[in-house]
């Protein structure tokens, strides 16, 4: 008889609940910088993986891409997403010291530090990369052992 046993490290995944926004949204809007650091500090406490989006309200991509950038963050909730608005308040030195030269700019941070970026507003491009993101941290999350 084969049976398989499934561990789930709930220590690092929760699949269904995100302790850093409130259940009715999927985004975090940063408008200051201490709050960024703030998150990723956090997140890399809790072992998270961050989608930071750098972008501005008058950036054309930025808007075309957003409603995408939602969709997804509603998909993949054991994920951080945030949207940086490169004109609020301290936000353009935040992206200086992440090097964002062009908008929209999405991050992918893990254990505070970047893993990979992508400067695109193809929807399909950013779904590639959060999905590798989430098959990549699910994989730490989950082991299997088999049983005979």
């Amino acid at each position: 008889f084969n049976h398989f046993t499934i561990h789930l490290n709930l220590k690092s995944t929760s699949l269904l609940i995100n302790p850093y926004i409130p259940s009715n949204m999927s985004i975090i809007e940063i408008k200051q910088t201490e709050k960024f650091d703030e998150i990723v500090e956090k997140a890399k406490a809790d072992k998270k993986l961050i989608i930071a989006k750098f972008g501005a309200k008058w950036c054309k991509p930025c808007k075309e891409v957003a409603p995408h950038y939602k969709e997804f963050a509603g998909k993949y909730q054991d994920m951080i997403f945030l949207d940086v608005d490169f004109d609020t308040d301290d936000n353009e030195e935040l992206a200086d010291e992440w090097n964002v030269k062009k908008l929209p700019m999405f991050i992918v941070i893990k254990e505070g530090k970047e893993q990979e970026r992508l400067q695109n507003s193809c929807k399909d491009k950013l779904l590639s990369l959060i999905s590798k993101q989430f098959k990549e941290a699910a994989k730490s999350a989950f082991s299997m052992d088999e049983d005979f």
